[in-house]
């Protein structure tokens, strides 16, 4: 698909219907409401080079199996001026430090690599990237600390281990 000039922007895998999903549910809720969305991995749409002013990736890249391929297909679609957004969980969080394998965000299986600002950081320059800002918030941190806190609270209720089968 090539891009036009109204493709200045590309939100990638939002999981609630962003413009370019891996969730076929995601792309099917999107489109019924009048999106203009994809499915599919960035590399498979076949974007031109320096198509997008902006790529915004939220909650993403810890699920691709090649992290560092996504951000160069990122910058390979980008403009020369272009941004490139990130949002992914930040594994030194004060969050994980507190409730360790409890921690929500950890989610195995589904997150495959887990970051922090120097590994995030390392994957962008691999990948050809300049870093302008690296942030972090405590947005969400209110739902990831009530789920994480639930789960410890059964872990520690029932113990980290137990013995099934005949007695």
């Amino acid at each position: 698909m090539a891009a036009d000039a109204s493709w200045s922007f590309l939100a990638i895998g939002m999981g609630g219907g962003g413009v370019l999903d891996l969730d076929a549910t995601a792309v099917k809720v999107a489109s019924a409401r009048g999106l203009r969305v994809h499915l599919g991995s960035l590399n498979k749409q076949n974007f031109p080079e320096n198509s997008f002013r902006a790529v915004v990736s939220s909650h993403t890249i810890e699920h691709v199996h090649d992290p560092v391929g996504l951000l160069k297909e990122c910058r390979h679609i980008l403009r020369p001026d272009g941004k490139l957004v990130i949002i992914t969980p930040n594994v030194a969080s004060w969050g994980h430090t507190w409730f360790r394998s409890n921690w929500l965000a950890l989610d195995p299986p589904r997150h495959l690599h887990l970051f922090n600002a120097t590994s995030l950081q390392r994957a962008a320059k691999d990948a050809g990237l300049t870093v302008s800002s690296l942030t972090t918030t405590i947005r969400e941190a209110d739902g990831l600390f009530r789920a994480s806190r639930d789960t410890n609270e059964l872990t520690v209720m029932f113990g980290a281990t137990a013995t099934l089968g005949p007695s």
